[in-house]
């Protein structure tokens, strides 16, 4: 049995303890995941039995005599090593999921505890919860003012930042919020850097009034990650070189991007990409029929006129 002191290293040297209503959130968040990890999370869900520890038989008691015993004793015997095991196994398990959430918690937390909450880690955990839980309401509240400080400063670091969204989300839905995905969305977009402002246009032209489950929020997440990972080198040699995000001169013919000359995935054109379009957006822009381009009619094309 591991001691105290293992399972506090065992929650990390950032791991924040509870300290009761003020840290609840963000404290369930990094406990649960923690748990289930380690594989104790069912434990304080109740999902995983505590089993009883199984009577031994009547014919291996120091007063059985040979007489007593059965004829199928050995495989009575077999079924109860089987099932003293598993109730060892279980019993240490049990023990080391008390021990992990102690850890988790301040001392005193733990010692208002009554001995029977201490019993099993399913008790424990209710204990914790219905003294240390704030209010609904309280909760969805500081949740959205953490929604609303969120923000992604490296364009190429997505995931991470859908992931700390996601979190916040499914945590105002366990405080009973009425916060849909419809109105999560619109944060999402404002959290995230001038180089996503194609993909949030072109989204919201075909999404405006679209109602989002959790199928199209996956459709989203996947399309925006695509989008990321497509535009990644070319945003992180714009770092590089210093070019400011949304100039209107890489457009122009005459400050047109050289070295490579990328072809916008909107327009058609070359010399800048699809976050620095200047049609995009401008749906009565004329596209010319004969070169599939945007900016130009047919009559006027180059490209037909130098075929």
């Amino acid at each position: 049995m591991l001691s105290l002191g293992d399972f506090e290293r065992a929650l990390g040297k950032d791991f924040v303890k509870l300290i009761g209503p003020e840290n609840y959130e963000e404290w369930f968040t990094d406990f649960f995941d923690i748990a289930y990890i380690n594989g104790y999370r069912d434990f304080y869900l109740g999902t995983e039995p505590i089993l009883e520890k199984p009577e031994r038989p009547y014919f291996i008691t120091e007063r059985a005599t040979h007489s007593e015993a059965p004829a199928n004793w050995q495989y009575l015997l077999a079924v109860y090593k089987i099932q003293l095991r598993d109730w060892k196994d279980n019993n240490e398990n049990a023990r080391s999921a008390c021990a992990l959430l102690r850890a988790a918690v301040e001392p005193w937390i733990w010692n208002e505890l009554s001995s029977d909450d201490t019993t099993s880690p399913q008790n424990a955990w209710k204990a914790i919860v219905a003294t240390h839980c704030p209010p609904d309401d309280v909760r969805v509240a500081r949740l959205l003012r953490k929604l609303d400080i969120i923000k992604l400063d490296d364009a190429t670091a997505l995931r991470p930042f859908l992931a700390q969204f996601e979190e916040v989300y499914n945590a105002i839905q366990r405080a009973n919020g009425t916060f849909t995905r419809n109105m999560l969305f619109p944060m999402i977009h404002k959290a995230l850097p001038r180089q996503y402002n194609t993909f949030i246009k072109l989204w919201n032209l075909t999404h405006s009034n679209v109602y989002i489950d959790d199928k199209l929020f996956k459709k989203y997440r996947s399309l925006l990650l695509e989008h990321a990972d497509r535009n990644k080198a070319h945003w992180q040699a714009a770092e590089e070189r210093g070019a400011p995000w949304g100039n209107d001169s890489a457009n122009r013919s005459n400050d047109r991007i050289t070295s490579d000359r990328p072809m916008c995935d909107y327009c058609g054109n070359f010399g800048h990409y699809m976050d620095d379009c200047r049609y995009l957006g401008r749906p009565d822009t004329p596209r010319c029929s004969f070169c599939n381009k945007l900016g130009h009619e047919e009559d006027i094309c180059r490209k037909k006129q130098q075929g």
